[in-house]
């Protein structure tokens, strides 16, 4: 499991420079995964729990971060490759 989050990491972050959205180093700093320690999180279509609510993750689960954060939100890989925001605090990441 942990090859396939630096790669999927890896990739991001090319991806990422490549096309202008983050830096290398911001990169470095936020592209980790997350570990689901809460019994459960849901999963949105925003930052904020006043945006849709597409599914949920259970705890021990582990899930790739594409590097994005809005305060304690952070954006993971989920579903078959969608980028989805989970509130991350209290888990660990």
């Amino acid at each position: 499991m942990k090859w396939k989050i630096k790669y999927l990491c890896a990739v991001s972050a090319i991806f990422g420079v490549v096309f202008g959205s983050v830096t290398q180093l911001s990169y470095a700093n936020r592209c980790a995964g997350i570990k689901v320690t809460n019994s459960f999180l849901n999963v949105r279509t925003g930052p904020g729990t006043n945006y849709e609510k597409i599914g949920t993750m259970h705890s021990g689960e582990h899930y790739v971060a594409t590097g994005k954060v809005s305060g304690p939100w952070k954006e993971v890989w989920f579903d078959g490759g969608k980028a989805r925001w989970v509130y991350s605090q209290g888990n660990r990441i």
